[in-house]
């Protein structure tokens, strides 16, 4: 199956997780008050619907991910909004359970599909 039907997925609802997925969306920048002290990033919680899971299996996308996160569990994430990953924003996903930092993003959006994120595992409960 093509990248491009896996999109077409999305549309089906019998194939995406029901009631989408939440993500925390932390931004990077660090601020200072009046005082000099810095503040706490702001976290905002975003619903992610409709959205694709599965878990990461094979070594040749896990050559993707920075070299220090290859020996965690690792899930790739289909959407139709994009994730982020950058020097601006972190999003971590709660799936199964789990928390997930998102680490690697692909950009399909031009090609009539969406976005591919692939996250690591952070901790084994919420």
């Amino acid at each position: 199956m093509s990248l491009i039907n896996t999109f077409e997925l999305l549309d089906c609802p019998e194939m995406h997780i029901p009631g989408g997925l939440s993500v925390s969306r932390t931004s990077k920048a660090t601020t200072q008050d009046e005082f000099g002290d810095y503040a706490d990033n702001a976290t905002v919680a975003i619903l992610v619907d409709p959205i694709m899971a599965h878990p990461v299996k094979d070594g040749r996308e896990l050559l993707q991910v920075p070299e220090a996160d290859r020996a965690k569990d690792h899930a790739k994430f289909y959407t139709r909004i994009r994730l982020y990953c950058d020097s601006t924003f972190q999003d971590f996903i709660a799936w199964r359970g789990r928390s997930w930092r998102i680490n690697f993003v692909e950009d399909y959006d031009l090609q009539g599909g969406g976005y591919v994120s692939m996250g690591a595992l952070v901790e084994a409960t919420l």
